[in-house]
């Protein structure tokens, strides 16, 4: 038997019981530039529709992006990152997703979790836990303020690393006395020493620059459906806050405002179900 033949079977009977006991986490939609997975002793380059596993830890480059989609949800990981993907039951029995971020940037927009389940970021300076989120949080072990998060829509629940969750208060070590709550359009974070940071708001500006920065499949649709109603990249609370000035101007038989919300809201939440079916690169 030839000497690489050899090895070729020793390699495939010991990643057999790895590969076996490996669990779906997600699937890769989108990606570009430099990025790579590491399983167990396996290294390799993700590819559009690879799937990853819990465990898996991803890395990416100056110039390395991916957009993953795992359930209903989405993360949209940028440049210079560096996390792993893991699953645990805490002591009151919820299933926690845990997304270990050792240093860079991601999106993530989580929807449809169960009533026990729960997404968390774990970092060594703050962790955060998610409430139905769509946020940016990035992490740098050096920077004066390591731990950042800006959440676009809905709501995260920050804490110090020293507990075992934002939902856990069985262990907790330090002195704080609940976790920080941040809302839509609000940012925060820790400082090197676990301190919070200020909780402050950001502007639409900011926050389209943010999607801009970290796309997730869909958030091209609402200006597409806006643009197709001849105005161009407006955001929907500023279209219908236009109307609404408009409607001196209008006679009683004309659509009220709430009607052409409700007209643009359907048809923005029905591409929106569509569009995050559909592969972005199809």
């Amino acid at each position: 038997m030839k000497a690489t033949t050899k090895i070729l079977i020793f390699l495939s009977l010991a990643l057999a019981p790895l590969l076996a006991e490996a669990e779906p986490f997600g699937l890769v939609m989108a990606r570009s530039g430099e990025n790579y997975v590491t399983r167990g002793i396996i290294e390799f380059e993700a590819q559009v529709e690879e799937v990853l596993m819990w465990g898996d830890e991803v890395e990416t480059g100056d110039d390395g992006a991916l957009q993953i989609t795992f359930g209903s949800s989405f993360l949209s990981i940028g440049p210079n990152t560096f996390v792993s993907f893991s699953k645990e039951t805490n002591s009151e029995g919820e299933e926690l997703m845990l997304m270990n971020l050792e240093e860079g940037s991601f999106r993530s927009k989580i929807l449809n979790l169960g009533t026990r389940q729960f997404f968390e970021v774990v970092t060594e300076n703050g962790r955060l836990r998610v409430h139905g989120t769509d946020f940016v949080s990035s992490f740098s072990p050096e920077a004066e303020e390591p731990f950042n998060v800006s959440v676009l829509q809905g709501r995260v629940s920050l804490s110090n690393p020293e507990t075992d969750s934002p939902g856990d208060q069985s262990s907790t070590q330090f002195e704080q006395d609940e976790p920080v709550t941040l809302n839509q359009h609000e940012a925060g974070g820790f400082v090197q020493n676990g301190e919070s940071q200020e909780v402050s708001k950001f502007s639409l500006n900011e926050a389209n620059q943010l999607k801009e920065d970290y796309p997730i499949p869909g958030d091209e649709v609402v200006t597409i459906a806006i643009d197709n109603l001849g105005v161009a990249h407006a955001e929907i609370n500023t279209l219908t806050d236009s109307i609404q000035e408009g409607q001196e101007q209008t006679t009683s038989s004309d659509p009220t405002l709430d009607d052409i919300k409700d007209e643009i809201l359907l048809q923005t939440e029905f591409e929106l179900t569509i569009k995050a079916r559909i592969d972005p690169d199809a």
